[in-house]
């Protein structure tokens, strides 16, 4: 992605905020968008939803997704670290990886990925939650790359956040409005991949690219999916 494009992608996504926005739909293409800005292979993003509980909310690929819901299930990973220290965490290499976080490390590894970067999302010394953005090649990121990824997680936690007189409990409240969306995501995931005999990755593709060709967000081409598979009769 160029620097124009990527330029264009955070100008999109901020003119949303100024409008009624469907938040999950926002994130999902800022993730989505900034994996293309830095030339990552993968990017996940964790959203905190109290004190000490953390969620995955959007990711780029099924893979992506596993290694986030692993890296929250043990308490420990790249995203964890840079979310509970609010700075940015980056390893690269195999070794580098499996020496800081024997399990999780070992996991990133064997998912084809050897090079982490994570970016918290801050707000007002907060930290909200956290983008994962991995590489199948050890090659950290250039300098404008990062500043990308600085760029993509504020704008990301713009979107939690939208006004700055919101409380931490509002921010909360929205982050788990969010997951709620990304549920109806995945059974529409499911739908797709079992009526269309297609894997999860690539249903998930398809109702992001399906979702921007109609003009609507994932989550209401998500419902449609599965307003439309139960009228056919079909589990959902």
């Amino acid at each position: 992605m160029t620097s124009r494009t990527a330029s264009q992608s955070l100008a999109d996504a901020t003119s949303a905020l100024v409008a009624d926005h469907d938040t999950l739909d926002v994130l999902t293409r800022l993730v989505d968008d900034c994996a293309r800005a830095v030339a990552a292979d993968a990017v996940g993003l964790v959203v905190t939803t109290g004190v000490e509980d953390l969620e995955l909310l959007a990711a780029t690929s099924h893979r992506a997704a596993e290694l986030e819901i692993f890296q929250v299930e043990q308490a420990d990973g790249p995203c964890i670290e840079s979310i509970h220290s609010g700075q940015v965490i980056t390893a690269v290499g195999s070794e580098d990886l499996r020496s800081r976080w024997p399990s999780v490390g070992g996991s990133i590894v064997e998912a084809g990925f050897v090079t982490a970067h994570a970016q918290p999302l801050l707000w007002r010394g907060e930290s909200l939650g956290g983008l994962n953005i991995f590489r199948s090649r050890a090659v950290p990121l250039s300098r404008s790359e990062a500043e990308w990824a600085v760029a993509f997680a504020d704008v990301a936690t713009l979107a939690l956040v939208q006004v700055p007189s919101v409380s931490l409990a509002e921010v909360y409240e929205r982050s788990e409005a969010a997951l709620r969306e990304r549920i109806v995501v995945e059974q529409a995931k499911g739908v797709l991949a079992h009526t269309e005999g297609i894997d999860l990755a690539t249903a998930y593709r398809a109702l992001v690219d399906r979702s921007a060709s109609a003009g609507i967000s994932v989550t209401s081409l998500a419902e449609q999916v599965i307003a439309q598979a139960r009228r056919a009769g079909r589990p959902s």
